[in-house]
């Protein structure tokens, strides 16, 4: 089995998805296997580049998740869950949680930049004093900081 990376699996799932309005009809309509299956496109569409599938792909869907082109369709089509645009779907919800998620990702990757670059440069001796610190250490606060140790 091929390794991914560990983020391609993440999103945001809302553990109270089955209270929107939206999940109660399609689960009483059509069940768990509904739900199932939104979930499952939901996941498929969070594994491509630009979150959406062309509506073509939905028999095969079906076929591997043994149920019908007509359910996969239903669910996609009927809830409000997805939006159709161009012959494909997507879902509103899912491309919020994933800006936010790549905005903070950005940000923890800057972070850590600015992070790395001031270890490298302190390292180098390239760094500017912390507020309120001297430029250098006098040679007799050193032996006087080792007589103390």
């Amino acid at each position: 089995m091929s390794k991914l990376k560990k983020d391609a699996y993440y999103f945001s799932h809302d553990a109270n998805a089955q209270e929107d309005p939206k999940c109660i009809i399609l689960i009483e309509q059509l069940g768990m296997e509904g739900f199932g299956l939104f979930w499952g496109l939901v996941e498929r569409l969070r594994m491509e580049k630009n979150y959406k599938l062309p509506l073509t792909i939905l028999p095969a869907l079906a076929r591997r998740w043994n149920s019908s082109r007509e359910k996969v369709e239903t669910v996609v089509k009927n809830y409000g869950l997805f939006e159709i645009e161009n012959d494909s779907f997507f879902s509103l919800r899912l491309l919020r949680s994933m800006e936010e998620y790549e905005e903070k990702k950005k940000k923890l990757v800057e972070a850590g930049r600015k992070g790395g670059k001031a270890s490298v440069d302190r390292r180098l001796g390239n760094h500017q004093p912390l507020v309120g610190q001297p430029l250098t250490i006098k040679e007799n606060e050193i032996k006087e900081k080792k007589k103390n140790i």
